[in-house]
């Protein structure tokens, strides 16, 4: 899933999970056969979303929630640049994506 993922990044989450959804398809049909696993057609389908969604995490342009986030912190408080949120977004994704593997961020205290 990291295709997605990657596009996530500078993609709109929707847009990128709809360019996904023929791959899926693809995937689908070349690995399920007739019925036998009725769990893997939706497994694939919505880890295609996921790792989209998890990806527009990642800079200010990836989902439509950080889009109005800039607008909000300038008319508040100071202004949030694409630099400032990368250094927040892109240490979260592996967090998010594998948070078994992960114990903690660096330099973070428990």
């Amino acid at each position: 899933m990291q295709l997605p993922w990657r596009n996530g990044d500078f993609i709109s989450g929707t847009a990128t999970a709809m360019m996904m959804v023929p791959i899926a398809t693809a995937i689908i049909y070349q690995v399920s056969k007739a019925e036998e696993d009725k769990n893997f057609n939706p497994a694939i389908m919505l880890s295609a979303a996921f790792a989209a969604s998890i990806g527009g995490i990642a800079t200010i342009i990836g989902t439509t929630q950080t889009l109005f986030l800039p607008a909000y912190t300038a008319f508040y408080s100071s202004e949030i640049t694409s630099l400032q949120w990368a250094y927040f977004g892109f240490p979260l994704i592996p967090k998010l994506s594998f948070p078994e593997k992960i114990s903690s961020f660096p330099n973070s205290k428990r």
